[in-house]
């Protein structure tokens, strides 16, 4: 004969009341009885979900202390001003490849910054040949903009951040993965970011300098690639 193994739960340890869980029928007696390890497994899963849905941790304060909505609408327009400037670069490899749109994205939409840059520098490279080209050393003056403007839209979108030293400001702490071990960046090691403190206004201006570094490239596309861009002029995306 099977034997059974019993798990003991009492009704106030769950914060129920015995009319809920009997079904109106005498009260629980705290004692179920299971044959099988499955059905233990299952039992205690159920018992442990029921405990936390009925008494579920106390909620962390949000926002963070130091942290205002005006810290995370600067955040959100340093990425949102980013995410233009991506697509500026997108539209632009499409047109000098020839690509229609949907075949653009399934060629180009996966590329990261990196190979988006490292292919367009390569048809630019292709296409003015000449070593001292004044179009070449326009584009390699935007793309030293863009690779610092990558960094701080990187720091910006994918730090941890806590109250800053200076007033009203929050600051950075950096973890970076990519598929392996954890290095995880420190203040002094932020590359050469001098003030790591970072004011409401100052993530504005950042996102500003984007805005303004996405339309110089729109400009040098128009003119140079004839790229027709989903942006028009003087489309303003911040206040």
């Amino acid at each position: 004969m099977r034997s059974k193994t019993s798990l003991a739960v009492s009704a106030d340890k769950l914060g129920l009341s015995p009319p809920l869980v009997s079904g109106g029928r005498p009260p629980f007696d705290g004692v179920i009885c299971f044959s099988s390890s499955p059905q233990r497994s299952i039992a205690r899963a159920w018992i442990q979900s029921a405990i936390i849905l009925l008494h579920p941790p106390r909620a962390t304060a949000w926002p963070p202390p130091g942290i205002t909505p005006d810290h995370y609408r600067g955040i959100g327009e340093v990425t949102a001003t980013w995410a233009r400037l991506e697509s500026h670069v997108f539209r632009t490899l499409m047109t000098i490849l020839g690509l229609p749109y949907m075949q653009a994205l399934t060629v180009l939409w996966e590329l990261n910054y990196r190979a988006r840059i490292d292919r367009l520098r390569g048809l630019i490279a292709l296409r003015w040949r000449g070593p001292t080209d004044v179009r070449k050393t326009e584009f390699e003056a935007l793309i030293v903009r863009m690779d610092d403007a990558y960094f701080i839209r990187n720091l910006v979108a994918h730090s941890f951040w806590r109250k800053g030293a200076a007033e009203n400001s929050i600051s950075p702490f950096f973890v970076n993965a990519k598929g392996g071990k954890i290095p995880r960046t420190t203040h002094s090691q932020f590359k050469s970011l001098s003030d790591r403190d970072f004011t409401p206004e100052r993530l504005h201006q950042e996102a500003l300098d984007i805005y303004k570094l996405a339309e110089d490239f729109k400009l040098f596309a128009t003119l140079h690639f004839k790229v027709e861009f989903l942006h028009g002029e003087g489309d303003e995306p911040l206040d």
